[in-house]
């Protein structure tokens, strides 16, 4: 019989996120997180297969922040430990994904 060494990977989760994977991988009868992670990893690449084979070719952008945003993207930046580019991309793509998701969803609609 032959066994397959499994690679570990760690990750910090959220109490409240991690009570979240539990709950779905019971509601979907998966064993555990690991095969939940394992299942939404392989959804997320076969989504992205052309996305994740061509890399674009990255630029340098310069974002001009108002005070108060700034200010708040540094206190968030020391307390979660990420760099504030990287804060911004996350925002950046989550807001572009909801208003994909409201356009598409509005013409949807009769």
């Amino acid at each position: 019989m032959l066994f397959l060494r499994k690679r570990v990977l760690r990750i910090r989760i959220q109490q409240r996120e991690l009570v979240q994977l539990d709950e779905l991988a019971k509601r979907l009868g998966l064993p555990s997180r690991s095969r939940l992670a394992n299942i939404a990893l392989q959804f997320f690449f076969e989504l992205n297969k052309e996305g994740l084979l061509v890399p674009g070719q990255r630029r340098q952008v310069k974002i001009l922040l108002d005070r108060s945003i700034k200010e708040k993207l540094d206190e968030l930046s020391r307390l979660f430990l990420i760099r504030k580019a990287e804060l911004t991309k996350i925002a950046l793509n989550e807001f572009t994904h909801r208003n994909q998701a409201s356009s598409v969803q509005q013409d949807h609609e009769p």
